[in-house]
């Protein structure tokens, strides 16, 4: 460390400042301990929580077939839009949302809490499809679900 005891008695004055040659890492180690744990600290900070609601591995037993019709969105590849096969223009959205989820389900209590599908064309870019979600989640509907097709899937007659 940094200090050197003992010594010898006697008059000799000058052996008893002598300098150690010992480096002194008590303040080293100080300043690892406070940036660990500021690191500590600091490390969750920038995690992003979203919240995924995925559906059960398995269906419910009280699931019911006659369950409610799904709204789907559809965005062909010149960027037309069109709810459940009737177009629509962009500025439509809220709009002919609210009208396609209560037609489809006029029982629901709340219809911004149905789920909306979103269909792009496969040509489409997905930015394109990405605007076309962030403008139905500024109308309400958090509920967003993308619908993919499998491109190597057989296509029935």
């Amino acid at each position: 460390m940094g200090a050197k005891l003992g010594g010898g008695g006697g008059g000799n004055k000058r052996g008893k400042h002598t300098p150690s040659t010992e480096p002194n890492v008590i303040p080293f180690i100080d300043i690892l301990l406070v940036l660990l744990i500021i690191f500590m600290v600091a490390a969750p900070a920038p995690t992003v929580d979203v919240n995924i609601d995925l559906p059960p591995p398995t269906p419910p037993e009280n699931q019911t077939q006659d369950a409610a019709k799904p709204v789907f969105l559809f965005i062909d590849g010149n960027g037309n839009l069109a709810i459940n096969d009737v177009p629509i223009r962009n500025d439509q959205i809220q709009e002919e949302l609210y009208k396609a989820i209560r037609a489809v389900n006029p029982s629901t209590p709340n219809p911004f809490d149905e789920r909306v599908f979103v269909r792009g064309a496969f040509t489409l870019p997905f930015r394109e499809v990405m605007k076309v979600m962030d403008q139905v989640m500024s109308a309400g509907y958090y509920k967003v679900g993308l619908v993919t097709e499998d491109v190597d899937a057989p296509v029935a007659p």
